[in-house]
């Protein structure tokens, strides 16, 4: 439930399109030259209930109750007097308030997120050992090597983004290498991204991030 008073919902198509999307309950109001749009290329995309200025997309949707989503009652960070949900059907398109708005009305608080703290005096060894290791190339089509500048690998596993193991491995050491380089075979996995485990000889890990194509 958003209130996009410019250019509308758009999405750009490229070499891939952006499937599975959800547009629920959104208020369209632009007016102007380029304002108001409603495209949306790709396909399965889930959409009920969008308000284009006045026409409700797609037709013959209308309220989608938000207890039938997730929630039921209103989340912790509704934190204004005008009740949840305050924009989308049937909400009158004036009047909408939601507290990221009341924040920027107010001039301060932009964010609910607190500052980043970076921590410069001790370095973890996770940290430090990562300097040891290099995965290429990245992302990946067939074959990626991992190189420890320091120490002996001993395991390899790789992980998909749900943290289900994939590919587990003790690798052979290379020629001259010390065991301290292997290569790995992912040309059998489908694309997407995929976490890199490397235990080494001193039961250091180290978690790299990899891309496959």
């Amino acid at each position: 439930r958003n209130r996009v008073e410019l250019y509308g919902i758009v999405i750009s198509p490229g070499t891939v399109n952006t499937d599975r999307n959800n547009f629920v309950g959104n208020d369209i109001t632009g007016t102007g030259s380029g304002h108001g749009q409603y495209i949306l290329p790709g396909a399965m995309h889930f959409t009920y209930g969008n308000n284009d200025n006045g026409t409700i997309l797609p037709p013959g949707t209308n309220v989608l109750n938000d207890t039938t989503y997730y929630l039921n009652a209103s989340p912790t960070f509704w934190n204004i007097t005008e009740p949840f949900p305050n924009i989308g059907t049937p909400n009158p398109v004036t009047g909408q308030n939601n507290p990221a708005r009341q924040r920027f009305l107010s001039g301060s608080n932009f964010t609910l997120c607190g500052p980043d703290v970076i921590n410069v005096g001790v370095i973890s060894a996770q940290h430090q050992n990562s300097f040891h290791t290099l995965i290429y190339p990245n992302p990946v089509t067939n074959e990626f090597t991992i190189q420890n500048s320091k120490f002996t690998i001993e395991s390899i596993d790789v992980y998909d983004v749900v943290g289900a193991r994939v590919k587990n491995l003790t690798p052979f050491p290379s020629p001259g290498g010390e065991g301290r380089s292997a290569s790995i075979d992912v040309s059998m996995l489908s694309p997407g991204i995929y976490f890199v485990a490397v235990r080494d000889e001193k039961n250091n890990l180290v978690t790299k991030k990899i891309v496959k194509m």
